[in-house]
């Protein structure tokens, strides 16, 4: 049998037919109505949930989210869609407002806003057009502000406006509220000021530490007691030992009120341009004007601020030159040059520490300025290298060239062997000081028993007044009395040395009456006391001023309005009370 070629001619394909929608090639007609039928019955078998017949129909955007009861309309709800443009648009205006809401809050905030609001306009509470201005400049200092911050957040004005507009309606009918419900009586006024200002009072006994010194210096202190007292101390405390910056230099000087000094403008001459002069005056001004010219503006103190300004310019035009001529290693005799430009140049030959220079102020013209500034740029402070700026000091214009330069340093241990000696006899006359008064307290007690390798038990015992008083005179001491005051009352530089002690001891505030507590030492280490709580009293309302009277009712309102919005519109109380449901809670 001959073979056939195949034949090159592409088959002609089967016209199809008008009324088919979906053209299904003949050799696989089978199969796609297999296919078919499969889908049937999976539909005929298995039920379609209801939440993606929702999704797919678009029912889920109009069915109800969240449900409530509005007082005197009935039941009202509200669609998902809705409810999440609200939280967005809530969300976005605190972000404005830079109170960024937390994921937490944002629920029971959308539900404030939908049924606090309704209420509130069902009440005639409104927010006028023009508060809502008033609010927004206040909030942002200016209708452009405003508009330039919207954007950045994606927020318009439109949405921003209305969205804050129900916010402060809510605000205004609870304010509302709260202001008819939460007016304190008289008596709660009275009862808070009273809590806020108890009175105390306390018997004690103070012993100075300094009767206790003599008795502290009679035990030596060996060489090898204040190494291991110095080793122990803080690295702070350690520097504190340290010797301070001193600094000698030369300084050239030319006074305010020789300010209009030829000699110097003939050498660094002044601008030409009257524009650029009175662009110096104005920077002048600006930068030293509070201090030279204090409580005077520019026009006030026009010519005085230009003919400054002129000097302080050409006195930096030598300084630069100078600095140039020192950085090529070119030779300066400063007293020949600021003799020659008019200029007077005062020698500071020893070193001395800042606290000196401001004591001392080695020249007419030096004030806070120069020491200040030479001691706290330390990287510009060189010996033998001119300051890097003329300074405008107190009485005039400085030029400084350091010519010695100490450094801080640790002293020699024997330097400071004295001042260890006398703070260790300090601290131990503060102890010995202590234990007497402990010795006192023993009178009142016994101890409890000390377990080895634990603390000491607290040990607090309770004596009556006579008692106290009895057996603090039968040891010598004089015990006193600190009479009924208030804890806050401020201190008088006059107080008696038990008033500042008293205001640094909680104890004295938290323990029961006739508690005699623990000895102790004064902030300044001066005294040691022994305290025994005599009690606390309410004060004389007569005391009570008016603005403490409004102060209390404010605070007292500020808590029960607080209170009223807690009980009346938190999420639970939403819930409880108008019959909230959000859908999502349930499950459904």
């Amino acid at each position: 049998m001959a073979q056939q070629n195949p034949s090159t001619e592409p088959v002609p394909s089967k016209p199809h037919d008008e009324d088919e929608i979906v053209h299904t090639p003949t050799p696989h007609r089978a199969r796609w109505i297999m296919g078919i039928l499969l889908l049937i019955l999976i539909l005929t078998t298995f039920t379609v949930g209801d939440e993606i017949t929702k999704l797919m129909t678009g029912q889920s955007r109009s069915s109800a989210y969240a449900t409530w009861n509005r007082p005197g309309v009935g039941e009202q709800s509200i669609s998902g869609e809705d409810w999440q443009g609200c939280m967005r648009s809530l969300s976005k205006l605190y972000s404005v407002l830079g109170k960024p809401l937390q994921e937490d809050d944002l629920k029971e905030v959308v539900a404030q806003t939908l049924l606090v609001s309704a209420m509130a306009q069902d009440a005639g509470i409104a927010v006028t057009d023009k508060e809502l201005g008033d609010f927004i400049v206040r909030s942002f200092g200016s209708g452009q502000n405003y508009q330039l911050i919207l954007p950045r957040y994606r927020v318009t004005p439109k949405e921003f406006e209305s969205i804050l507009r129900q916010v402060l309606i809510v605000e205004r009918y609870t304010t509302l509220l709260a202001d008819a419900w939460n007016t304190p009586d008289i008596a709660a006024v009275e009862k808070s000021w009273k809590a806020q200002h108890q009175e105390y009072a306390f018997d004690y006994v103070m012993l100075p530490v300094a009767n206790a010194l003599e008795e502290a210096k009679k035990a030596p202190i060996t060489d090898e007691e204040l190494h291991a007292y110095f080793d122990a101390l803080s690295q702070p405390r350690k520097d504190s030992f340290r010797t301070r910056e001193k600094l000698a230099a030369e300084l050239i000087g030319l006074a305010f009120e020789n300010a209009a000094d030829e000699a110097l403008f003939a050498k660094y001459p002044k601008p030409a341009d009257e524009a650029e002069l009175e662009k110096l005056a104005k920077d002048y001004f600006d930068a030293y004007g509070m201090r030279r010219f204090p409580g005077k503006t520019y026009d006030e103190s026009k010519d005085a601020a230009r003919t400054e300004a002129l000097a302080y310019a050409s006195m930096q035009a030598w300084l630069k030159d100078l600095r140039e001529r020192q950085d090529k290693g070119q030779a300066i005799d400063l007293v020949a040059e600021s003799a020659a430009l008019g200029l007077a140049l005062v020698p500071v030959p020893t070193p001395l520490e800042q606290s000196e220079w401001l004591s001392q102020k080695p020249a007419p013209w030096i004030g806070t300025q120069t020491p200040a500034l030479v001691f706290g740029n330390a990287t510009d402070v060189l010996a033998g290298k001119l300051y890097p700026a003329v300074i405008v000091d107190d009485g005039g214009f400085v030029v400084v060239e350091p010519t010695t330069k100490v450094d801080p340093a640790m002293p020699a241990f024997e330097e400071i062997s004295d001042k260890l000696r006398e703070e260790m006899w300090q601290k131990r006359a503060r102890d010995f000081a202590s234990v007497h008064l402990e010795l006192l307290r023993d009178k009142f007690g016994t101890r409890p028993p000390t377990e080895e390798g634990k603390p000491a038990p607290a040990f607090m015992p309770e004596t009556d007044e006579e008692t106290f008083y009895k057996v603090a005179k039968e040891m010598g001491f004089e015990p006193q009395l600190r009479d009924y005051e208030e804890r806050s009352t401020p201190f008088k530089p006059d107080a008696p040395p038990i008033d500042m002690y008293a205001k640094t001891q909680p104890l004295l505030y938290t323990s029961p009456p006739n508690t005699v507590l623990p000895a102790n030492t004064s902030f300044d280490g001066k005294n040691a006391f022994l305290v025994r709580v005599r009690g606390v009293r309410d004060p004389d309302p007569a005391r009570m001023t008016a603005g403490e009277f409004a102060n209390v009712s404010g605070g007292l309102k500020a808590s029960a309005t607080t209170e009223l919005r807690t009980k009346e519109f938190s999420f639970a109380a939403l819930q409880s009370r108008y019959g909230l449901n959000i859908r999502e809670q349930n499950g459904e």
